[in-house]
């Protein structure tokens, strides 16, 4: 699990197979949106947010979204939970290796728990 800077705090939950997860946000150290997955006990299950460079440069409640490799199907549970919505076009993906992380934002009533 990635290290982050400030407490969780739950925007919603999901359903993974036969898991109910949580999905909370927090800050990375440098200030970047971080989106996260407990489990039903509360333990850290996954990471959804990546930390790229320009992670900080985005508005408060969007993030570049980890979609590729163990968190394909998460990312597709949360998208299709409608917590996280793609970022306008004018917000371009990043590459970070082989991939490209595209940003996100947390929708509706739950983005103001990213402030």
């Amino acid at each position: 699990m990635t290290q982050t800077h400030t407490a969780p705090k739950t925007i919603g939950e999901i359903s993974l197979r036969d898991d109910r997860l949580t999905l909370a946000t927090t800050r990375y150290a440098d200030g970047a949106l971080a989106v996260i997955a407990t489990d039903k006990d509360g333990l850290p299950f996954a990471t959804l947010s990546v930390n790229l460079p320009q992670s900080k440069d985005l508005p408060d409640e969007m993030f570049y979204l980890k979609d590729w490799s163990e968190n394909e199907r998460l990312a597709e549970a949360a998208i299709d939970s409608g917590l996280i919505v793609p970022a306008p076009d004018n917000f371009e993906p990043v590459r970070t290796g082989f991939v490209l992380s595209r940003p996100y934002i947390i929708e509706g009533d739950a983005a103001y728990k990213t402030r």
